[in-house]
């Protein structure tokens, strides 16, 4: 919905939109960063003790690590796809579509080691499903995931933003 709705801001020089995808994903990652430490610190006054114990066997840095992963992952392909979207308004419709797929494929609502092998080989594309998967091996250790890699992800978000680079320089150079 983002695209539709900021599409003029970018026809004229002054904004592009991977400065505008900046901008976004800073103040948004600032507002996710003090949701957690609200939560954070709520669950430690008044349920410490519960809360150390759930705690004891979860790797938070690896988490944390992983939640900058999606965001730079989604950082990328958003800066790519409001690229597009600037260069070609019709392909903002493909956009909706292509987000859901993308979503309901990356693990979110079921794991990656419960699918049959079928499902495996197409869903095994998606960016975001390593992501997701190792986000849940870091909240619980004894989870599987040998099948997927990180570098994937990291690949994907730096072609993606690199593309979005080479657009966002062409633009430039014909306006």
């Amino acid at each position: 919905n983002s695209n539709v709705a900021t599409f003029p801001m970018f026809k004229g020089r002054k904004i592009s939109p991977v400065s505008f995808h900046i901008s976004y994903m800073v103040i948004e990652m600032y507002s996710v960063i003090v949701a957690c430490l609200v939560s954070y610190l709520f669950l430690y006054m008044f349920f410490s003790p519960v809360f150390i114990g759930v705690l004891s066997g979860v790797n938070l840095v690896k988490f944390v690590l992983l939640l900058i992963l999606a965001y730079v992952l989604g950082f990328s392909f958003g800066s790519l796809m409001n690229t597009v979207t600037t260069f070609l308004p019709a392909f903002s419709s493909a956009y909706f579509i292509l987000m859901p797929i993308i979503f309901l494929t990356s693990g979110v609502y079921t794991d990656y080691g419960s699918q049959p092998g079928v499902v495996k080989d197409v869903i095994i594309y998606n960016p975001l499903l390593p992501v997701i998967e190792f986000g849940r091996q870091s909240m619980a250790p004894a989870y599987f995931t040998a099948d997927l890699t990180l570098e994937y992800p990291i690949v994907v978000s730096i072609v993606a933003f690199a593309l979005a680079l080479m657009a966002q320089i062409r633009m430039a150079r014909t306006a």
